[in-house]
């Protein structure tokens, strides 16, 4: 039964302004009130059994049109949680076996798997569960980095979430950390795990400051940056930037700096003035 004074429009704020007939029943509302409720303009059907109250987000509401859950990078972009796939249509999880439902316009991105989808959203870990099985290793590390570092993940939401990965995945979890400054350089500490280097992130170093990577090589240090796409977008953070690589060049230490683009679209040489600079800074020991 529903708490004693609810009516049907605080019950549809109350669970996200979508809901289905079955629980409106549940809750003790009669067809009669929700066909009122219809015919008033107070909530609107979405599809055979499911109601919705005209204040319901848009892509929740293409999801129930859908057959299911909002999920990946639709929930994670939502939560504020960095996601590697650009901005595209919504991802809708049908459960194991549920039906899909074609509607106008429909381009949605369909996810099946294991479980029973309802209505709404799925919650952070299940979405980054699907992020992986739709986009790979690669986006679901830098999202799940990103939601660590936002404190979005608790110490057993993390191992949850490395439980319900198979096996040989699980390293995903064990190599990320909390501190991640941005999702491009958990991409860029991704890339070179994959052919063997490892680095140290977050880096405070006397007179340069806080920088995003270093390579220690025979005592000797390299600095590496990476630019999000909406980086120097003022004056000061390009000056700043500037005064880091000088007092970097002060202390005989060499700094590369790359962009959004360089290390999405051009990695192999991306990784070749790496291993260059490699080189020279052992070379220099």
């Amino acid at each position: 039964m529903r708490p004693l004074g609810m009516d049907i429009i605080s019950l549809f704020h109350a669970m996200g302004g979508i809901v289905a007939f079955s629980t409106l029943i549940a809750n003790g509302f009669t067809r009669t009130q929700i066909n009122r409720a219809v015919a008033t303009g107070q909530i609107f059907r979405v599809r055979r059994g499911v109601y919705a109250h005209p204040s319901a987000p848009s892509e929740a509401l293409t999801a129930a049109r859908h057959g299911g859950m909002l999920t990946c990078v639709s929930v994670l972009r939502a939560r504020g949680v960095w996601v590697l796939p650009e901005p595209g249509p919504p991802h809708v999880w049908l459960g194991g076996n549920g039906r899909e439902f074609h509607h106008p316009d429909c381009t949605c991105v369909t996810h099946w798997s294991p479980g029973r989808a309802r209505i709404g959203s799925v919650g952070l870990e299940t979405a980054l569960l699907h992020l992986r099985k739709c986009s790979g290793d690669l986006a679901f590390f830098a999202s799940f980095e990103s939601a660590w570092a936002k404190r979005l993940l608790s110490t057993s939401a993390r191992s949850r979430i490395r439980d319900r990965l198979p096996v040989s995945k699980r390293w995903l979890v064990d190599k990320a950390t909390g501190n991640a400054g941005s999702g491009l350089e958990s991409v860029l500490r991704f890339l070179l795990m994959q052919v063997g280097l490892s680095l140290e992130t977050q880096v405070n170093i006397n007179t340069v400051g806080r920088v995003d990577f270093i390579i220690r090589l025979r005592g000797k240090l390299l600095i590496l940056e990476v630019d999000g796409r909406e980086f120097h977008t003022s004056r000061g953070a390009f000056n700043e930037d500037r005064r880091r690589q000088a007092a970097a060049s002060n202390l005989g230490i060499e700094t590369l700096n790359f962009s959004y683009d360089q290390i999405l679209h051009q990695w192999p040489e991306v990784l070749a003035s790496i291993r260059a600079a490699m080189t020279r800074t052992a070379d220099a020991a």
